[in-house]
């Protein structure tokens, strides 16, 4: 983890991102998450259940990640997100801005789950933030 968050930066050409981009982050998410331990906390008449993570960590200009923080009211969802999350580390591309650098990212991940339809959806979708 980064000791001194002062010197990662918000703004540059190009954000950290994932491998294939918000598409392949939303294919590995579904693959990875454990859609029971969600939904065993359920109550049995919720039929739908929507949510959404906000999510932010650093990728270091060698790939790395680190300080990462996933904020949701469902615990369960926070739990397997961030699970998750760390299972992709390898697979994030560095900030650039004619060089790599470290750099934040920041996002926010929808979640929902159609017991009806036994269905799962998850969309990602990287928010820029500039101070």
């Amino acid at each position: 983890m980064f000791g001194d968050t002062q010197f990662v930066f918000n703004k540059m050409e190009l954000l950290p991102h994932y491998k294939g981009y918000e598409q392949e982050l939303n294919k590995f998410l579904i693959n990875e998450i454990n859609i029971g331990e969600i939904c065993k906390k359920l109550a049995d008449s919720v039929r739908v259940f929507e949510d959404s993570a906000k999510v932010k960590f650093i990728i270091a200009r060698n790939g790395q990640m680190s300080n990462l923080t996933v904020k949701s009211v469902n615990a369960s969802l926070e739990k397997e997100l961030t699970k998750a999350l760390i299972k992709s580390a390898c697979s994030w591309l560095p900030g650039n801005s004619n060089r790599n650098l470290d750099g934040w990212y920041h996002g926010t991940i929808y979640f929902k789950v159609d017991r009806s339809r036994n269905g799962l959806s998850i969309t990602v979708s990287s928010i820029p933030i500039y101070p």
